[in-house]
């Protein structure tokens, strides 16, 4: 069985392929400015990137999200899991 990738990571280098194929459309053409093909193929890869981007923000909240009782900030969380105090912690 075959490890599963994260979403974010698929999303992300669809988003770079995407990006790929506008550069080369635009790169092909004559025009200065890009076509609509190729303005919609950057249009796609903003699209994959923002949501790449925000499964990535997402996810990584999931801890934080999920604090024992007794927890009440996210500074609480990281004193009792690292024994340091974060950047910028509230006292």
């Amino acid at each position: 069985m075959m490890p599963r990738m994260p979403a974010q990571c698929i999303l992300a280098a669809l988003a770079v392929a995407f990006l790929a194929a506008a550069g080369l459309r635009w790169a092909r053409s004559d025009q200065r400015r890009p076509d609509s093909a190729t303005r919609t193929w950057l249009l796609i890869a903003l699209i994959f990137t923002a949501v790449a981007a925000w499964l990535q923000w997402h996810t990584s909240l999931g801890e934080i999200a999920n604090m024992p009782h007794g927890m009440n900030t996210p500074c609480e969380f990281v004193r009792a899991h690292t024994g340091t105090e974060p950047s910028g912690a509230d006292s």
